[in-house]
């Protein structure tokens, strides 16, 4: 019972479960949850019925699933993608094949080189 108490968030309280809030309404929560376990019910019994009454936002830890994947998954793949981009264009970029003007200007330094070396 304490594992699942633990489980349910207090609605008023910012963050606590229901077993480490001092309030009136999660005390009251607290006493419906043991009637329930009193009456043989199955945590996932319990907490469907918590659920229905106060919505998703009662489990501390709600299940990961449909749109809920998809929040918390979508920013991983753009940064896995934006990751995989950034390094295709870092290996092109450095493999480009030099413009002509630039090779014509790069021989004319050598060339310049050389000439200054024979001298």
């Amino acid at each position: 019972m304490q594992a699942l108490g633990k489980q349910i968030r207090c609605p008023i309280c910012q963050g606590l479960s229901i077993t480490e809030s001092s309030s009136d309404f999660s005390r009251s929560m607290l006493n419906e949850l043991k009637d329930r376990v009193k009456q043989g019910q199955t945590d996932d019994t319990i907490r469907d019925y918590f659920v229905s009454k106060y919505g998703r936002v009662v489990l501390l830890e709600p299940p990961k699933s449909g749109t809920d994947l998809i929040v918390w998954g979508a920013p991983l793949v753009l940064l896995f993608g934006g990751a995989i981009g950034l390094v295709s264009y870092l290996r092109r970029a450095s493999t480009q094949v030099m413009p002509e003007a630039q090779r014509a200007s790069l021989e004319k330094v050598r060339r310049q080189l050389e000439e200054s070396k024979n001298l």
